[in-house]
């Protein structure tokens, strides 16, 4: 079959956006996958919130930008051309650009969200070294943008029955929650009369459409107020509200109590993992419930146990039943939750989300004191921490006499990994206390903190003075270790002069947060210090 239309894709690029950045395109049409973070996008001067997983379409020519609410927002823009057979009195056609708006603009709802991102990931790292390659980058493309085409097609569908309307009013309503919503214009977008509109509205929301909309915006206020540094005045207008005095009384209205004293409350906190909880607990609080290591939180888990924290293995968490159970009045996540999953938890409550790679530990830190009103708490043991670890460093480089060059390596039942950063006491070796990476690792190339390896290949590929295994508390990793410590190779280097190797618990290295940072200095101390 002969077609008339063809897609070409330009390019795709990671872009990070720290700041209001403007993403417009004369000649392309646009793709846009988020990444991480949270923010706006403004395409023709309309606003729609963005999230991890979501993918928004913007045409040629329309002036698009995106803003980040909190830190910064990473996504994936995929550029592609539309031509179209012009008509014509030749026999050899003449294609021209098509800059007509391809699709409607703005978000494209699809059931599994996290398919755009899943798609957008391998398309990104898709080099065309090859024709082999080519082929696949291209049928990939034209993969997500059949994913596009079928998310507008099921959006027609589900609005022929009332309830699929209603329900993608709703949908309509968390995206424009900011502006002047009326009953009779979402009854008009539904093709539904008014009356029947309110009616369905509270069967599929469970709400009438007034307190609806007014959870939703002061969900949004509670995030605000918790997560950024924004005045009263300028949360108003981000929400929908006309000036702080009438959010102030609507708020109240809703949760009976004002702003202010909202803040400074003490809330109801489930941590949905566990480095984050060691955040809560350097800064005195217990949550309510957690995801817990297999090994616990050491000698913090007493102290849980007497406050009645309830603790759930991380590989299983939380059912959906149980925090609604809960009533929590906040989460806490990383961002590898899936777009859906962010949805569900932001319905419950205000839900942190800390973008994992976007700052260190100390950042991490402070995004959790700031939401839990401990800010100052937060600064004091940071500023504790850092005389501590300067007094660490300069005993152990009294001690030693030289600058040792340290390999931190991990050992697991089915695994071993050699770490860089941000896990096994990488961070505390190599930044607090300034010890050599080996050069073997700072050239690897990999993605992510660490680099898999098998044990019998540790010493002749890292050349380092102090080797700091970790093994994980499997009989399977101890039993591996164990052999892989009787191996020629390894008894060799033991007995080298200037080299040691020197086990540290797991329990206490594995973890990227105040506490487990703490815990990893002080074993330091007694690691070279002696």
């Amino acid at each position: 079959m002969e077609t008339n239309i063809i897609e070409e894709m330009a390019s795709i690029s990671l872009r990070r956006c720290e700041w209001q950045t403007e993403l417009t395109d004369e000649r392309a049409h646009g793709l846009f996958v988020v990444i991480s973070g949270m923010g706006d996008m403004t395409i023709r001067h309309q606003k729609i919130p963005v999230s991890m997983g979501r993918c928004y379409y913007a045409a040629p020519g329309a002036k698009t930008t995106v803003s980040p609410h909190f830190n910064s927002l990473d996504l994936y823009h995929i550029r592609f051309e539309r031509w179209r057979k012009s008509e014509n009195d030749r026999r050899e056609p003449i294609w021209v650009a098509d800059l007509s708006e391809w699709l409607p603009e703005g978000a494209l709802d699809v059931g599994d969200e996290g398919r755009y991102l899943e798609q957008a990931s391998v398309l990104h790292g898709i080099i065309e070294r090859d024709e082999l390659a080519m082929y696949r980058r291209r049928l990939l493309f034209q993969e997500i943008l059949y994913e596009c085409f079928r998310a507008c097609v099921g959006r027609t569908e589900e609005q022929k029955d009332s309830q699929g309307a209603i329900r993608h009013a709703i949908r309509y309503i968390q995206e424009h929650y900011r502006e002047e919503l009326h009953r009779d214009e979402l009854a008009r977008m539904a093709n539904i009369s008014p009356e029947y509109f309110s009616q369905q509205f509270k069967t599929v929301s469970g709400s009438s459409l007034t307190d609806y909309l007014a959870g939703v915006r002061i969900g949004h206020v509670k995030e605000r107020l918790l997560f950024t540094n924004e005045r009263l005045a300028e949360i108003a207008k981000a929400v929908g509200y006309r000036d702080e005095y009438y959010l102030s009384r609507k708020f109240k209205n809703v949760t009976g109590m004002s702003p202010s004293a909202y803040v400074k409350s003490d809330k109801k906190i489930v941590s949905l993992n566990p480095h984050l909880t060691r955040h809560l607990l350097a800064l005195g609080i217990v949550p309510a419930a957690t995801v817990t290591y297999p090994w616990g939180f050491g000698d913090y888990q007493e102290w849980m146990d007497e406050q009645g924290c309830v603790c759930r293995s991380w590989d299983k968490g939380f059912s959906d039943e149980e925090l609604l159970r809960m009533e929590p009045e906040l989460l806490l996540c990383i961002d590898n939750v899936s777009p859906d999953r962010l949805s569900f938890y932001r319905g419950i409550c205000p839900t942190l989300v800390i973008p994992w790679y976007l700052s260190d530990w100390r950042g991490h830190f402070r995004e959790v004191a700031r939401a839990v009103n401990r800010r100052t708490e937060a600064e004091s043991w940071l500023k504790a921490f850092a005389a501590k670890a300067d007094a660490t460093r300069n005993a152990i480089r009294e001690a030693v006499g030289i600058e040792l060059t340290v390999l931190i390596f991990n050992v697991r039942g089915d695994a071993a990994f050699v770490y860089r950063n941000r896990a096994m006491g990488s961070q505390v070796i190599y930044d607090e206390l300034g010890m050599r990476m080996p050069v073997s690792v700072q050239a690897r190339s990999v993605q992510g903190n660490f680099i898999p390896v098998e044990p019998k290949e540790v010493i002749p590929a890292f050349s380092a003075d102090c080797i700091l295994l970790s093994v994980d508390r499997s009989p399977e990793a101890k039993e591996r270790a164990e052999r892989m410590l009787e191996s020629s190779e390894w008894k060799v280097f033991c007995n080298l002069p200037g080299k040691r190797v020197r086990e540290v618990d797991m329990a206490r290295w594995h973890g990227y947060d105040p506490l487990s940072i703490l815990w990893q200095l002080e074993d330091a101390a007694k690691l070279f210090a002696l």
